[in-house]
Formats: C-alpha cells, sequence, structure tokens
C-alpha cells in the first residue's frame, strides 16, 4: 500500500499522503471504522511518501487489537493502484 522504508513509517502523516478530500473522506469515516471496525474509502488520489502522485479506486480500513487489547493496530488495504 505505501511506498516507503520500514525506518520511515512512522514519520508518516496523513497530510503527506491524502489531498483535502482523502483527508476528508478519511475524516468522515474514521468514527464508523472506530465502532464497527471497518470503514470504505472512495476513489481518489494521493501521493506516495517517495513524492509520486498515485490513484487508488478503493481503500478498506479495520482495526485490529494486540494480544493485549490495549493497542489498536489500523489497516488499510488499496485496491487498483496506479502510479503516474
Amino acid at each position: 500500500m505505501l511506498e516507503t522504508m520500514l525506518v520511515s513509517l512512522q514519520d508518516i502523516a496523513l497530510e503527506k499522503i491524502f489531498d483535502e478530500s482523502g483527508r476528508r473522506a478519511l475524516c468522515s469515516d474514521f468514527a464508523k471504522l472506530m465502532q464497527q471496525g471497518f470503514a470504505c474509502l472512495p476513489s481518489g488520489i494521493c501521493l506516495s511518501t517517495m513524492g509520486r502522485h498515485v490513484t487508488y479506486e478503493q481503500v478498506v480500513s479495520w482495526k485490529v487489537f494486540a494480544a493485549s487489547k490495549t493497542t489498536t493496530i489500523i489497516i488499510g488495504q488499496i485496491s487498483k493502484i496506479a502510479h503516474f
């Protein structure tokens, strides 16, 4: 999903990936994600952390609890990616 290096993963901010409409879509569905455990975002354009524009058809996100149930991990899957 992300074009980055492992050491850079913790420094990725939404502002670096999504444009304004992508951030709005994510923020509007974030409560649903946390409450229901999953969310789907519509198609859009984002930036890879390497600065390349990427189009995507859909993002499916879900939350997963760590074994201790104190840590929540958000996982996302992007379908049909195209660089331009």
